[in-house]
């Protein structure tokens, strides 16, 4: 029996049972479903089960955000009246595995295809399917930095041009449309409000003021128009570097140094600078206003310098440093500080 054959079912015996909420909730979960289905391929088109429990996803998010209103807003009827529906729908969800149960299916999944990088990743995806977890599972690949291998006469990711900023982010799996391009920027900070929505969690108050959105209103179509914003203060940067990229403009902004402004759309290679070749018309002082509405360039240059300092005089002092063989900036779990200034030897 499939999950609608099960809805179907449910909703005559809740029909025979004069079951008024539990009629209304099948009703419009019924009618979401037949809605899912020709958005994908016409009024002929059936759900999987897969397909179908992400339409139920969505149904039980929208009763979350519903009783969050309504007990902020102090209506404990309207509350309890979403919480009897979301119990409902949960009733059609598969039953969620539990922490410990996930971390052990992992560890003897991993074990037994040997998986070492993420060249095992297709045989880790084959084991997931035969545990009958595939239903359930996104997987989102991403990368912390791209890297310039000479484009710009730069080696390394020390910057903010498009080779190290612009990073791929692929999401695959239940509820995720296939070979769809989102034009839409994104950024790493929304990795986790869009990970805790994939998957059924909800968001604290204490994560309120974090900077991330969920990227599942613009997979699902709805694409907002944002800026992008990074800021580098690491190696090779005498003083920070923030930038800010509305449409195809592109500011980087250098704190006591002059800024650099591009054209992605005529100059997808960063090549002509319309700052330093006049033809900035005002639009870099336009961008750096629009920076200054999330960061104080100059008081968060001072910050990260000050914690540099700290960090200097945390690792023995910077004579310690500029003699240093090899440093571990973070050391791995498990390493003390004192064992990360160990140089390995040969063979170690």
């Amino acid at each position: 029996m499939t999950l609608q054959d099960r809805i179907d079912s449910d909703l005559k015996d809740a029909m025979r049972a004069k079951d008024t909420t539990k009629l209304a909730v099948l009703r419009m979960l019924k009618s979401a479903l037949k809605y899912a289905a020709i958005a994908k391929s016409g009024a002929e088109a059936e759900l999987s089960d897969a397909e179908a429990v992400q339409v139920i996803r969505k149904q039980v998010k929208q009763r979350q955000d519903s009783i969050e209103s309504f007990e902020k807003g102090g209506r404990a009827e309207l509350a309890q009246k979403e919480q009897k529906e979301l119990s409902i729908l949960n009733d059609y969800l598969p039953r969620a595995m539990s922490a410990e149960e996930i971390e052990q299916a992992v560890r003897e999944t991993i074990a037994e295809v040997g998986a070492t990088s993420r060249a095992q990743m297709g045989a880790v995806m084959k084991a997931v399917e035969e545990l009958g977890l595939l239903a359930n599972t996104r997987v989102v690949y991403t990368s912390d930095h791209g890297e310039l291998f000479g484009w710009q006469g730069i080696f390394g990711k020390k910057n903010l041009y498009e080779g190290s900023v612009g990073v791929p982010l692929i999401i695959a799996g239940a509820g995720i449309p296939e070979n769809q391009v989102v034009r839409q920027f994104a950024s790493h900070v929304d990795l986790f409000p869009t990970m805790t929505e994939s998957s059924g969690v909800r968001m604290t108050e204490a994560d309120d003021d974090l900077p991330g959105i969920s990227l599942f209103p613009a997979i699902d179509g709805s694409e907002a128009s944002r800026v992008a914003f990074a800021e580098y203060h690491a190696q090779g940067s005498k003083a920070g570097q923030f930038m800010l990229r509305d449409g195809n403009l592109k500011l980087i902004y250098h704190v006591a140094m002059p800024a650099q402004l591009f054209d992605l759309a005529a100059d997808p290679d960063e090549v002509h600078d319309l700052v330093d070749e006049g033809r900035d018309d005002g639009r870099s002082k336009i961008l750096e206003m629009r920076l200054r509405q999330i960061c104080d360039p100059e008081e968060v240059d001072s910050r990260a310098k000050a914690d540099q300092r700290k960090a200097v005089e945390l690792w023995g002092g910077a004579d310690k440093l500029r003699g240093a063989e090899q440093i571990l900036f973070t050391p791995p779990p498990g390493v003390s500080s004192a064992e990360a200034w160990t140089i390995p030897t040969a063979g170690s």
